[in-house]
């Protein structure tokens, strides 16, 4: 997470687009209660993510998208609590909680 924060370039911290309620995120879109974030989008109530999409309650995320509730992933997708799923299963489960 360091060597990221580290690494952004002044025009990364100043393009933050439509983020809400979040501390610390540089080069981030669409991002709700985040914080320590680096090139994120779409993410929501995460904390010292790098590059991931559309991940909800994740810790220390990196390359990841659609994740629920995730820590220390690197490169997964549609996963929740850890455990990878199908698209259409991930989907699926997150509807019911």
């Amino acid at each position: 997470m360091l060597n990221a924060l580290l690494a952004a370039s002044e025009a990364d911290i100043l393009a933050i687009t439509d983020c809400v309620d979040c501390q610390d995120v540089f080069n981030c879109t669409l991002c709700n209660h985040c914080v320590y974030m680096v090139k994120c989008n779409s993410c929501r109530d995460c904390q010292d993510c790098v590059r991931c999409e559309d991940c909800t309650s994740c810790f220390n995320c990196t390359d990841c998208h659609d994740c629920f509730m995730c820590d220390d992933l690197r490169g997964q997708s549609y996963c929740i609590k850890g455990i990878q799923f199908t698209k259409d299963a991930y989907f699926h489960l997150l509807k019911l909680l």
